[in-house]
């Protein structure tokens, strides 16, 4: 099974396929896999003489979320602690209610590309 979904996947993107991450979930759903492929099986099961640096670099690249949820979490204790101060609580309060919102729409932002 597993041999079936690296296979399509590798097939898909030697015909210029860009949006890994939509493949592997496209991959896993067409093959009724519960387990999305990791990059590495990939890159084990590629031809060498077919691997580009382009589809390379695709396979090696890391998703990059964690700049955006050290942001939230640094905003979020400044908010509390200007909460706690009488002018500073005219700026932490609505800083607090912007990250609220703001890790909101980043979580359902990865449900929905988990989909």
């Amino acid at each position: 099974m597993e041999d079936k979904v690296t296979q399509y996947i590798i097939d898909k993107l030697l015909m210029g396929e860009e949006n890994l991450k939509r493949l592997k979930v496209e991959a896993a759903r067409k093959f009724s896999s519960n387990d999305i492929i990791k990059n590495t099986k990939i890159l084990e099961n590629f031809p060498k003489e077919k691997l580009t640096d382009k589809i390379r670099e695709l396979l090696l690249k890391k998703p990059m979320r964690t700049g955006s949820g050290v942001t939230q979490l640094v905003l979020s204790i400044v908010s509390w602690m200007l909460i706690f101060t009488l002018i500073g609580a005219i700026i932490g309060i609505p800083l607090i209610i912007g990250m609220w919102i703001w890790g909101l729409v980043t979580g359902i932002q990865l449900i929905k590309e988990a989909e």
